[in-house]
């Protein structure tokens, strides 16, 4: 796939889109997040289990667990955070495994994947050989 794995065995088969948070401050002075496109990254995807949630909404949440490169395609460095959002993992076809893959213009929180646990994996030298990211899906409305 073009990605230098930084001595790891791992194959990145998959991408993810990351998303950041922004506050807009509306005339009245209240400030909202919005969430706009940061980068699409290569990942390898495996889903983990899903459980019933009973508040604040009724839903089943999905637990999915993402490996991510600490480089891009590009040569770039990824910068993983909690404070960003995953959506629409896709396989090597572009066909979405997770996310919505109907509505491409609308965005909605149903989508979004938050990060529940996010690990950096060192070799024995100590350098960062990939991300270990462990998701839950967005069930609560304007968040």
């Amino acid at each position: 796939m073009g990605v230098t794995m930084n001595s790891t065995w791992i194959r990145y088969p998959h991408t993810v889109e990351i998303w950041t948070m922004q506050r807009v401050t509306n005339y009245a002075g209240q400030r909202y997040p919005t969430w706009t496109l940061s980068n699409t990254v290569p990942c390898f995807y495996v889903p983990i289990s899903s459980r019933d949630r009973q508040s604040p909404t009724y839903a089943n949440i999905n637990r999915d667990e993402i490996y991510v490169p600490p480089i891009d395609t590009d040569g770039n460095p990824i910068v993983l955070t909690y404070d960003i959002r995953f959506k629409n993992i896709k396989d090597r076809d572009g066909y979405v495994l997770r996310g919505d893959a109907d509505a491409a213009n609308v965005v909605s929180n149903e989508d979004f994947f938050e990060v529940h646990s996010l690990i950096k994996h060192t070799g024995w030298a100590g350098k960062l050989r990939f991300y270990q990211i462990i998701l839950l899906t967005v069930v609560e409305k304007h968040v």
